[in-house]
């Protein structure tokens, strides 16, 4: 699945340009795109580059969803989570107006935690507490395994990334580095605009 002209300008609301949510919504939104000065041609680069690691993995590993999310950093319980961007390749199918403001559960909260403290987490469905949101999810989509990677913490925002295989088994190695290198790549464009995005 190609990712979508929504989800280009959805990104780039919440993650290039922010601010242009609250300083006249959509029709900025269609500025940043029908501007054609370097920056705005910069931002699609980089918004070109992401949507080629996310599809060049999901073509070559085992892993046929990449999920990129957007949590707002709060105190306090009810956090949510929502998909920016998705790359998904048969038998998945899309999920991103499914997983818009999806309310995390102890487990799910527990789970960012972790991935903010070690930089990524391996989940595997089976393991997971019979009672858990994201065990829930997974079981209804067939989902064995995930690997959700830190991509940018600031004071306001949280982006991780998430990909997800219904196969068993160990990755092989060109798997393990084709995901290590996909992901540091999109790492560095979401450090690139970290002032932008929340610091």
């Amino acid at each position: 699945m190609t990712i979508t002209d929504e989800q280009i300008l959805n990104f780039i609301t919440k993650v290039i340009a922010p601010s242009a949510l609250g300083l006249g919504g959509h029709y900025l939104k269609r500025k940043l795109l029908d501007n054609v000065g370097d920056e705005a041609n910069d931002v699609l680069d980089e918004i070109g580059v992401i949507s080629s690691e996310m599809k060049s993995l999901t073509d070559e590993t085992r892993f046929k969803r990449f999920l990129l999310f957007r949590s707002k950093n709060e105190k306090g319980g009810n956090k949510t989570t929502s998909v920016i961007l998705e790359e998904v390749k048969p038998p998945f199918a899309s999920v991103y107006h499914d997983y818009q403001k999806l309310k995390m559960d102890g487990y799910y909260a527990d789970m960012v935690k972790d991935v903010v403290s070690s930089g990524k987490v391996v989940i595997q469905t089976a393991a997971m507490p019979k009672d858990a949101l994201l065990r829930r999810i997974y079981e209804a989509e067939n989902i064995c395994s995930s690997k959700v990677f830190l991509l940018c913490n600031t004071k306001k925002y949280l982006y991780y990334a998430s990909i997800s295989t219904k196969d068993k088994g160990d990755l092989t190695s060109f798997e393990r580095n084709k995901v290590e290198l996909r992901m540091e790549k999109i790492r560095g464009i979401f450090e690139k605009y970290r002032a932008a995005i929340g610091d």
